[in-house]
């Protein structure tokens, strides 16, 4: 038997504003604002942490 699989589409947009980054998700073709963070505060730990919420909330 085949399984069934769910494939999820989603985009990333980030937006610098001054210095800020707004990040956005596209779902379902309508942008939801996601977070928002300091350029300053901008490390590895911090993009982990961005990425791992964004797969969660893609697959939720």
């Amino acid at each position: 038997m085949a399984s069934r699989q769910r494939v999820i589409w989603f985009g990333i947009v980030f937006q610098p504003n001054g210095n800020q980054m707004a990040v956005e998700m596209f779902r379902g073709g309508h942008a939801q604002p996601f977070d928002v963070f300091n350029l300053e505060d901008l490390n590895e730990e911090v993009i982990r942490s961005l990425i791992t919420r964004l797969l969660v909330e893609a697959s939720s």
